[in-house]
């Protein structure tokens, strides 16, 4: 349990990991680093959390925050990456593409989200609980769920006003990849993600944790390579336009 005269300090930490992603955010967008448009909604994300968690109505909601530290040194592996081949296995096939400079800036969003979510949220919980996720929390990983679900809409917003206006219709070409912009993909993936936390725990108990890694990182190839390499077929030519369409509207900000 946190009590209310812990509120401004829980607060101030989420905006203190809001304030790293966002200097890190600048040096991508000098850089014309296509981290940089996942980076950006993620700190938007995180500043949207420190801004309503006093009223939340959390059962534990030092846990939560410590729960979006984890989640955030996560990412910050990924983040410190020089390249693909000394980032987390997860987020190696996402990099690849990213540093390839072939993306549209809804690929550069939804290819961060699904990483992180997929392969970097299981790893944090397992952080912040010190061993198989703690069924007394899922109460309020479940409350973060519906938060995250209803802003999604709001985070392409964002992205949108910052990298490309024409993202809005141009998500409509993306088929299957953006399902976990949804208010039913995101509550999906993150429930996934505790399910394969309790597989990485007994993984890790039973001495095999090689097979279940590998397993997430696969889970993440797959989107890439749907993204980048679409099958035949209404879904691949949509991919393929909604590409070569975005070329032309993505741009950096100037400061």
């Amino acid at each position: 349990m946190s009590g209310s005269d812990e509120i401004p300090a829980l607060v101030r930490r989420l905006h203190a990991v809001a304030g790293w992603l966002r200097d890190d955010v600048r040096r991508w967008e000098a850089a014309r680093d296509r981290r940089a448009v996942f980076g950006f909604a993620y700190a938007t994300i995180t500043e949207r959390i420190a801004e309503v968690l006093p009223t939340m109505g959390f059962d534990d909601t030092a846990w939560v925050v410590a729960l979006d530290e984890a989640f955030a040194a996560e990412f910050r592996r990924a983040a410190d990456a020089v390249g693909p081949e000394s980032a987390p296995p997860g987020w190696r096939p996402v990099l690849g593409a990213l540093m390839r400079r072939r993306t549209s800036v809804f690929e550069d969003l939804v290819l961060g989200m699904v990483a992180h979510i997929v392969y970097d949220l299981p790893h944090a919980l397992l952080a912040v609980e010190q061993g198989a996720p703690d069924a007394r929390h899922i109460r309020d990983f479940h409350r973060m769920n519906d938060l995250l679900a209803r802003g999604t809409g709001a985070i392409q917003d964002a992205v949108a006003r910052r990298y490309n206006p024409w993202l809005h219709w141009l998500d409509r070409l993306g088929g299957r990849l953006d399902e976990v912009l949804t208010d039913y993909g995101m509550r999906l993936a993150r429930g996934m993600a505790w399910y394969n936390a309790e597989r990485l725990a007994a993984a890790a108990a039973a001495g095999d944790a090689g097979a279940t890694e590998e397993s997430l990182a696969r889970s993440v190839t797959k989107v890439v390579a749907l993204a980048l390499d679409p099958p035949a077929g209404v879904i691949g030519l949509g991919l393929r336009l909604l590409r070569l369409v975005a070329s032309f509207g993505k741009r950096w900000p100037s400061s």
